[in-house]
């Protein structure tokens, strides 16, 4: 498939896009006609793009250590597809929680990858730069960013990559800074004809907060890089649950209930509350809504951002996204930072090879596929370990990022 292929499914896919804008039911849930249209902010910025909370939460992180180590940054422009995400994020802003830069930087809906939307927002926004978080590598940004900036001037961090569309072209791409060793070799493989950039093994960047040492949890320090340990842990916790995986884990919730264990569930998605509620009604499970809590019930989280709470009473973790083939992993770091035992499932999707890896360190704990309760804890002094060697490679890659946002403003 070549870039003309490309062009023409971009085509067509706006053209669909502008049919689904004009049925209200979608258009309200998914806001197609601003993604399509706008009003998109007037620039110049630097731009960065997320697709999930997780993702804009680790470049909420970045903006600000780019704002405080790269002199005369233009303001900072975080876009996603997801609505709620961008209500949240305004909601952080207005409450100053992303620092006292949080008057540069400003949170929108993502343009839709069409070539009429994005010729738009280019010239509305006027980048000065794109960074990517994960694996958001949409064709129309890398090429239409090119255009604009008259040089690679795109960077990929914290970089997943299994496969992306044939024939795609990354001469856009100037930077990529990639989870893990399989990934980078992954990325080269199929990058190799138009990439040109630097590249690096430079871990997951939903840590660089706290590997900066600018972050603290249940008041102690952790610029030292050992993990905060929960202050009377009294909870187990399911994080970024999908409704999808209750069928896996119910023996394992029902053995917590019978212990009259408490159980607080996160959701990945709110949407899919009720489902859960109904679930647990059938099997005559007492369910309450966070952050009321009480042994043997389990508590419903009905609202973002309250992760790193639920975590600091946590005694242990299961990490949603890894218990049903269909879907891929969440952020397990979070709660390995914080010294948290953590346990994840069978299909660990987009994240493999940093599971094995940690598994066979001893610092995460993988249920098996036939749902069986583990045997062995994990090793707290293992996830230090673990935690003191991701530090190194996000704070490398850091700093080869700085050097080029810094090229990028010459």
């Amino acid at each position: 498939m070549g870039k003309g292929v490309i062009h023409l499914g971009r085509i067509a896919l706006g053209q669909v896009a502008e049919i689904a804008s004009r049925i209200p039911p979608l258009d309200r849930r998914f806001r197609i006609g601003t993604r399509l249209h706008g009003p998109f902010p007037e620039g110049p910025f630097l731009w960065m793009h997320g697709a999930s909370m997780g993702e804009c939460k680790m470049l909420l992180n970045l903006a600000e250590a780019l704002q405080k180590d790269v002199p005369n940054l233009p303001k900072v422009l975080i876009t996603t597809q997801k609505p709620e995400v961008v209500l949240h994020l305004q909601s952080s802003l207005t409450q100053g929680v992303a620092g006292q830069n949080c008057g540069k930087l400003e949170v929108a809906l993502a343009p839709a990858d069409v070539p009429w939307t994005m010729k738009k927002f280019l010239h509305r926004v006027q980048p000065v730069g794109l960074i990517l978080g994960e694996n958001e590598l949409w064709p129309g940004y890398l090429s239409g960013v090119k255009r604009f900036a008259k040089k690679p001037a795109v960077a990929l961090v914290s970089g997943r990559f299994q496969k992306a569309i044939p024939g795609m072209d990354f001469s856009g791409l100037g930077f990529a800074a990639m989870q893990t060793s399989a990934d980078l070799t992954r990325f080269q493989r199929f990058a190799a004809r138009s990439f040109r950039g630097s590249i690096h093994e430079g871990g997951n960047w939903k840590l660089l907060k706290w590997a900066r040492g600018a972050e603290t949890t249940c008041g102690q320090s952790e610029i030292s890089g050992q993990p905060a340990a929960s202050v009377n842990p009294d909870v187990t916790s399911f994080i970024s649950l999908h409704v999808e995986e209750l069928p896996f884990l119910e023996k394992i919730m029902r053995q917590l209930i019978a212990l009259n264990k408490t159980v607080v569930l996160a959701p990945r998605r709110l949407e899919e509350i009720p489902q859960f509620e109904s679930a647990f009604r059938r099997q005559n499970v007492p369910v309450i809504q966070w952050p009321a809590t009480a042994p043997g019930h389990i508590s419903l989280v009905h609202t973002f951002g309250k992760v790193r709470q639920i975590l600091s009473r946590s005694e242990s973790a299961f990490v949603g996204g890894s218990f049903h083939k269909s879907l891929g992993i969440h952020d397990f770091w979070e709660p390995l930072q914080m010294g948290v035992p953590t346990f994840v499932g069978p299909f660990c999707r987009g994240a493999e090879s940093a599971v094995q890896n940690l598994v066979g360190q001893g610092a995460l704990v993988r249920i098996p596929a036939d749902g069986s309760w583990p045997q062995i804890p994990a090793d707290r002094a293992c996830g230090v370990a673990s935690l003191s060697q991701e530090r190194e490679k996000i704070l490398n890659s850091y700093r080869q990022l700085k050097k080029f946002v810094e090229e990028l403003l010459k």
